[in-house]
């Protein structure tokens, strides 16, 4: 969540835009890439919650959002 217009908060970063391929296999799993388009950088995961962790890691830090 971002803070307020009116919050005088600055450890708020400004969103990321990832791109995400996803595919399931022959047995029905779900596989794919998700790839941050400031950085180019592209991470493989095999399931919906390594797809969220790439997501949570790959994200812009900062010292709290909120």
């Amino acid at each position: 969540m971002c803070a307020a217009e009116d919050d005088e908060s600055t450890d708020v970063v400004a969103p990321a835009t990832f791109i995400v391929r996803a595919w399931r296999d022959a047995a029905g799993r779900l596989n794919g890439v998700v790839e941050r388009v400031a950085t180019g950088e592209k991470a493989r995961f095999q399931g919906a919650e390594a797809m969220a962790a790439l997501v949570q890691q790959m994200a812009p830090k900062t010292g709290g959002l909120r």
